[in-house]
């Protein structure tokens, strides 16, 4: 099968220097979501936006099959938006989300994808929402995080 040559350099913790390959499909919808998203934000421009402050990645099969073995991720977690950086005073880290959490819920809604998390965030009007992630060491967890401006 075709896919792109990649490494991990520091984006997880404990996988620096490791080699893999990404599937052409992988990142064909990559590119999807991410052209989607910049149409939202260009139809968007008249009213206010919201962010949590976090850069973030759909998590796909390949990447959560990886997760289980090198970062100690629950086997049942195949979908969600993993985490890779939140931004320092942003909402998300001011309410304790962190590099490598998974977030699987907001506001009793699943998120099986960056663009599910953006239109959650965008729907609350900048209201509290309740954000259900899993991180490594800990489990399954929630905290509430009021939305920014952006």
């Amino acid at each position: 099968s075709s896919g792109i040559n990649a490494e991990y350099g520091g984006i997880l913790q404990n996988a620096s220097g490791i080699a893999f390959s990404i599937p052409v499909s992988e990142v064909k919808r990559f590119l999807h979501e991410f052209s989607n998203e910049e149409k939202h934000k260009s139809r968007s421009t008249s009213k206010a936006t919201y962010s949590l402050g976090l850069r973030i990645i759909t998590l796909t099969p390949g990447m959560a099959h990886f997760l289980h073995h090198k970062e100690k991720l629950d086997p049942s977690l195949t979908s969600g938006v993993f985490v890779f950086d939140t931004s320092r005073n942003s909402p998300a880290h001011k309410a304790g989300l962190v590099k490598g959490d998974v977030i699987i819920a907001v506001d009793n809604f699943e998120v099986h994808s960056k663009t599910d998390l953006i239109d959650a965030v965008q729907n609350s009007g900048g209201s509290p929402v309740r954000v259900t992630f899993y991180r490594p060491d800990r489990g399954f967890l929630f905290t509430d995080v009021t939305p920014g401006k952006s």
